[in-house]
């Protein structure tokens, strides 16, 4: 984690936890306590962060208009991303699930957990063929099984030879 990253992150506890101490930051952030008390003097150099002592024991602190107007700029990169990846990952299994209908399959079997599941059953809808999560759901033989990202080759040797993976239409690898 960089310095940015552990800035933000400790930034992002400040403003989720009330009346929080340092040593619970070092604690939920996984930091040292020496490293926690660097970063909370470093943010409030910047100005993204404000302390207030209470008593000789308790500084009170709150994230400043400043820190909060990073931690909203961080969150829109993250959301950014996420929504260009979902939509790369749309467009990849989307050309896949369109090759695997071509080639005369009736529907795919996604075989283990994926995150991935919900574009995969997207897809397989507006091509018009068939989604499944178990091969015993459907008494159609014509079906490709597609390894989820979580599913390693080696515990599915038995497989068929109409297979594929996840995680190569991710890297762009034809069926």
């Amino acid at each position: 984690m960089g310095s940015i990253e552990k800035d933000i992150e400790v930034l992002k506890s400040i403003s989720l936890i009330q009346h929080v101490r340092q040593r619970d930051l070092a604690e939920i952030v996984g930091l040292s306590l020496g490293m926690i008390n660097a970063i909370v003097k470093r943010l409030v150099k910047k100005g993204w962060l404000s302390m207030k002592k209470l008593n000789n024991r308790t500084i009170h602190y709150a994230v400043s208009p400043a820190g909060m107007k990073i931690l909203t700029q961080k969150g829109y990169q993250y959301l950014r991303r996420t929504v260009k990846n979902v939509v790369y990952y749309k467009e990849s299994i989307a050309g896949f699930i369109r090759g695997v209908r071509e080639k005369g399959f009736r529907g795919i079997c996604l075989v283990g957990k994926s995150d991935l599941d919900f574009i995969v059953k997207h897809c397989c809808h507006n091509e018009g063929i068939g989604f499944y999560l178990s091969p015993e759901r459907t008494a159609d033989g014509n079906l490709f099984y597609l390894f989820s990202e979580n599913t390693r080759p080696e515990e599915n040797a038995d497989a068929e030879k109409n297979t594929g993976y996840l995680s190569s239409i991710l890297l762009r690898v034809s069926v």
